[in-house]
């Protein structure tokens, strides 16, 4: 007698795994609690090999064969900038001062302008060739190579006030022939041995005031 073994047909819709819920590939636990304890987790541990190993000898390079992706910085030293740095003193300006002082006799006051009108020419390009050089009629206060070529006798009269005239009213007739003789006697010395063409006789006049000295400079005043 032969047995059959027949297999049940269900429903599309009512096989039992119809309605099962696929797992998750991706997340195989689940949440069931469990009476098993959880075994601590531990962190895995480096090989030895690969842990630094500051007994170890390090062979460096010098500094200078080492390569460098930076370029290294630069020493950055300060300096003043151009209007705070020290100006070197005006030689001009420093005669103005003294001559600007109060204190000065009248001796004192000439003595100063005639240094202030040297200076004075040569911030024009003259030549100084002789000062206060004495003669028997008398002093030559200035004289200089004009940037012309002319040999010019200068006189420097300095005032504080016109109260008594201007300044180049003092050059009267004795003393221009005075500076004449004194004059000739500077070309007659060996020693002034100057290249020229002709020569001249100049007036610079100095008035003092509040604002400074006011130059007035006379060319070929006689």
């Amino acid at each position: 007698m032969t047995t059959q073994h027949t297999t049940p047909q269900y429903p599309a819709t009512d096989h039992p795994l119809h309605d099962a819920t696929p797992l998750n590939k991706t997340n195989t636990q689940t949440n069931t609690p469990s009476n098993t304890p959880e075994a601590p987790r531990t962190t895995p541990t480096r090989p030895v090999s690969d842990r630094p190993a500051s007994n170890r000898p390090t062979h460096d390079r010098p500094a200078s064969s080492r390569p460098s992706s930076s370029r290294p910085a630069s020493r950055f030293t300060p300096t003043a900038a151009p209007s705070e740095q020290a100006a070197p003193p005006d030689p001009l300006a420093e005669a103005a001062r003294l001559l600007s002082r109060r204190d000065l006799n009248a001796k004192q006051l000439g003595v100063a302008g005639e240094h202030y009108a040297a200076l004075w020419l040569e911030c024009q390009d003259w030549r100084i060739l002789s000062r206060n050089w004495r003669s028997r009629y008398g002093e030559l206060d200035i004289v200089a190579l004009a940037p012309n070529g002319e040999i010019v006798f200068v006189e420097v009269k300095t005032r504080r006030s016109v109260a008594q005239g201007v300044p180049q009213a003092a050059v009267d007739r004795r003393k221009q022939g005075n500076l004449r003789r004194a004059a000739m006697e500077w070309l007659l010395d060996g020693s002034n041995d100057v290249s020229h063409y002709g020569t001249r006789f100049d007036v610079i006049a100095i008035l003092v005031t509040g604002f400074g000295p006011q130059v007035t400079h006379i060319p070929g005043a006689f």
